[in-house]
């Protein structure tokens, strides 16, 4: 079996100049954890996750808070919370995306895949053409899956 065999062919991407709040929309709505980010030739360029979104350390505004989960904590005031949460919506995906991305290519055997990702702790590989381009996404329930229908 290769990774043609069990990619997702619809993949859903952002792009690098998207907003973390363009992210979060997606992740929430579509039920996923993470999404390739492409560039204007739809080529692979990293990946954003929700753990991208939570555990991002870009200083906000003040030198003393640096992660959400810091700001969530540090401000009572629910009027100043709400400000650096907007704030931190406004963040660029090429500042805090992945781009450190092992993709495979269409005959790659799907035993392959399944050590890139444990290998590397990666939860998603993308599929690329002969270009670079995206063709699809290889998430590691789809190996659950490929596993269980191979029975």
């Amino acid at each position: 079996m290769e990774a043609k065999d069990i990619m997702t062919r619809d993949v859903i991407t952002v792009k690098e100049n998207d907003t973390l709040e363009d992210v979060a929309a997606i992740l929430v709505n579509k039920h996923i954890s993470g999404v390739p980010v492409v560039n204007e030739e739809n080529q692979v360029v990293g990946l954003i996750s929700e753990n991208d979104l939570i555990s991002q350390h870009k200083k906000i505004s003040r030198s003393d808070v640096g992660t959400l989960l810091d700001i969530m904590l540090y401000y009572q005031n629910r009027d100043l919370y709400e400000k650096e949460i907007k704030k931190f919506f406004r963040v660029r995906v090429q500042e805090v995306m992945t781009t450190e991305v092992k993709s495979v290519i269409p005959s790659t055997p799907v035993g392959e895949v399944a050590e890139i990702m444990i290998k590397n702790g990666f939860n998603r590989v993308p599929v690329i053409s002969k270009n670079r381009r995206i063709i699809g996404i290889i998430a590691r329930a789809d190996i659950i899956k490929a596993i269980h229908n191979f029975r």
